[in-house]
């Protein structure tokens, strides 16, 4: 009976050691194929979910999966991060060994992405801003605050602007430009309407952008979008 109890113990083990290592070598496949459809140099991390990946494996049938990648670019933007929640995955087990991802498809997806705020100034010309969500709450407004020059004071200055994403580019768009203690210049306020003002292309983004929410957090813009029946092809 021991010796039974010993063998039972030795063999869970190694199917425990077994099915960590099929994960460990299918979430790296994984990674590199989907990091090949994005620009070159895209690292991708994959965390496949749930327990036992060797009957998922089996099944080509995977209940939650997660797709991060860092460092992305995304047209005139840098440094973009981006994380995609993908449930009810389906991925034939040679895919998934092989890392060729082209038969993947999911029931759903959650991803986020987020701009750098250093990636923004750039997008302005350079200005230095920071971002905060809208004080209303809003999905679609944020704020953008920069350092302009109000009478030989240097003051810091908050731009209200809408968001709003069409056909694969954000738009931000300074409705209200106002400095706490401080008369705004209409010179000045028009031109940072201008300048704060821009069309930024999301091609490139892993993930549909076509049902999205904008908004800020830690000072960097964060895009937030749901979507159905998601194919690999929307992974690029």
């Amino acid at each position: 009976m021991k010796k039974l109890v010993i063998t039972l113990v030795v063999l869970a083990a190694l199917l425990v050691g077994l099915d960590l290592l099929g994960r460990w070598f299918a979430e790296r496949e994984v990674s590199a194929g989907v990091a090949g459809q994005l620009p070159a140099g895209a690292s991708v991390d994959t965390d496949i979910h749930g327990f036992s990946f060797l009957w998922q494996a089996v099944r080509g049938e995977y209940p939650s999966v997660t797709l991060s990648a860092d460092d992305l670019t995304v047209q005139q933007l840098t440094g973009v991060s981006a994380t995609v929640d993908l449930t009810d995955v389906d991925l034939p087990l040679s895919g998934a060994l092989s890392g060729n991802v082209d038969a993947l498809t999911a029931a759903r997806a959650a991803g986020e992405a987020v701009i750098p705020a250093a990636s923004v100034s750039t997008a302005t010309g350079g200005r230095p801003v920071g971002l905060a969500p809208a004080p209303s709450g809003s999905p679609d407004e944020v704020v953008i605050s920069t350092p302009v020059e109000v009478l030989g004071q240097t003051v810091t200055v908050s731009a209200t602007a809408g968001a709003s994403i069409t056909d694969d580019v954000l738009t931000l768009r300074v409705t209200q430009v106002s400095a706490a203690g401080t008369a705004v210049p209409a010179a000045v306020s028009a031109d940072l309407q201008g300048s704060l003002s821009l069309d930024l292309s999301l091609i490139g983004v892993p993930f549909p952008v076509t049902d999205a929410g904008v908004t800020a957090r830690d000072g960097d813009l964060v895009i937030t979008a749901t979507a159905e029946d998601i194919r690999a092809d929307d992974l690029r």
